[in-house]
């Protein structure tokens, strides 16, 4: 990886572990087409996100370069990629639930809320970011500032769901962890 995509002047931050890869890269723009053919097998089922593209001309009325986010292409082995402070290898994630096509997931919400359902807890664990530049009606947010946090958080708001419900457990959970969802 570092080799070839190096030489096509890829950037970024990759993380390697047993649970899958996790990477953040800038790439060439005319380097696009050769990065995904470089390896099939790895990114054949990866999802891409191509996300912001930074431009490197400047705008005449721009007064400063946007600020590159990487300057060179590190590739790392680790244990764990989320570090979640379990002990004894990373979650099993086999039976987890289900995911929501976004248009299906904004439907239920919809139901939910214009029902009240008190049965159904939405959770929002998407990033601080992401929150400030919109919210899903009705759902709590998991203020944690690492994933680590996430369990004693979630441990504190079923408390207290369960408080506020006659010591009713929720039947479903919807979460929403990224944006677009």
């Amino acid at each position: 990886m570092r080799e070839q995509w190096g030489d096509l002047g890829v950037v970024g931050r990759i993380y390697i572990a047993e649970e899958g890869i996790n990477g953040q890269l800038v790439v060439p723009e005319p380097a696009v087409n050769a990065f995904e053919r470089s390896f099939p097998r790895l990114l054949r089922d990866a999802k891409l996100f191509y996300g912001q593209l930074i431009e490197e001309k400047l705008q005449s009325d721009d007064k400063q370069k946007v600020a590159e986010p990487f300057h060179k292409l590190d590739v790392r082995i680790r244990e764990m990629i989320l570090h979640d402070g379990f002990l004894g290898g990373p979650l099993d994630l086999k039976d987890s639930g289900s995911s929501l096509p976004p248009d299906q997931w904004h439907e239920k919400l919809k139901n939910r809320n214009d029902t009240q359902d008190p049965d159904t807890l939405v959770l929002d664990v998407r990033n601080f970011y992401e929150h400030e530049i919109g919210r899903f009606d009705g759902a709590t947010r998991i203020m944690v500032d690492t994933f680590r946090d996430t369990f004693d958080a979630l441990d504190e708001i079923l408390d207290k769901h369960e408080k506020e419900h006659d010591g009713r457990k929720p039947k479903e959970v919807m979460i929403s962890c990224m944006a677009g969802s």
